[in-house]
């Protein structure tokens, strides 16, 4: 599986490179981030996209003294050969079937493994990488979160956009200000209530996810 390279939060002062190795985990918050432009192969493009955050059990930050949060940012599609889809095959530890219809909002509160190594950019500065996500070690304690479960869509509205200080940046960016350059909040028309074909539908928000002894002991959701 590939990796997802990401930059250390460059806009404050609580910044500190998480730990590498195989580390216990538990899904914290699944942001939808709205439909954004970037540049794909030098052509520019629109794609919806999301961001997963997980808690390090046990991990503690040491300028925060809470335990160390980590996100990747994906492409809200499950086609089999995007890395949303490999990444909850392979954290679900079976695959999902193609005409399966997968509630993302699931993942929130769910525990997994995770698979992180450090690197360096060009110019020298730390950076950390997930290169894997998988279930839990058969036996092993499933972690339990710290931090308030967040799930958004943008179709909950710019007003509820999660702005909690303990949320990892994005390359550099905070997720709000990710979410706001959206399409859907930059145009005059309403947000949109489902993401595009490819993508699974994001439904609204429940309060709060399914306690742990609720969940499968094989399949994690």
């Amino acid at each position: 599986m590939s990796s997802w390279n990401m930059k250390p939060n460059t806009g404050g002062g609580d910044w500190e490179l998480p730990p590498a190795g195989n580390l216990a985990a538990v899904c914290v918050a699944l942001i939808d981030l709205g439909t954004q432009q970037e540049s794909f192969q030098g052509k520019p493009r629109e794609a919806r996209q999301l961001a997963i955050v997980w808690e390090l059990s046990g991990m503690v930050n040491t300028k925060t003294g809470k335990n160390h949060v980590v996100c990747n940012k994906f492409n809200a599609s499950l086609h089999q050969k995007s890395n949303l889809r490999k990444i909850i095959d392979s954290w679900r530890g079976t695959p999902l079937k193609d005409d399966e219809e997968f509630d993302l909002f699931k993942v929130v509160g769910a525990a997994c493994l995770l698979q992180v190594s450090h690197d360096k950019t060009t110019s020298g500065s730390d950076i950390y990488s997930i290169d894997a996500v998988a279930s839990l070690v058969k036996g092993m304690a499933k972690p339990a979160p710290t931090f308030p479960l967040i799930k958004y869509s943008v179709s909950d509205g710019i007003n509820a956009i999660p702005s909690q200080d303990w949320l990892p940046h994005l390359f550099g960016r905070k997720i709000p200000e990710v979410i706001r350059a959206c399409v859907e909040f930059r145009s005059s028309a309403p947000p949109a209530s489902a993401p595009p074909a490819s993508a699974p539908p994001a439904s609204a928000p429940p309060a709060s996810a399914p306690p742990a002894s609720e969940a499968d002991d094989t399949i994690p959701f």
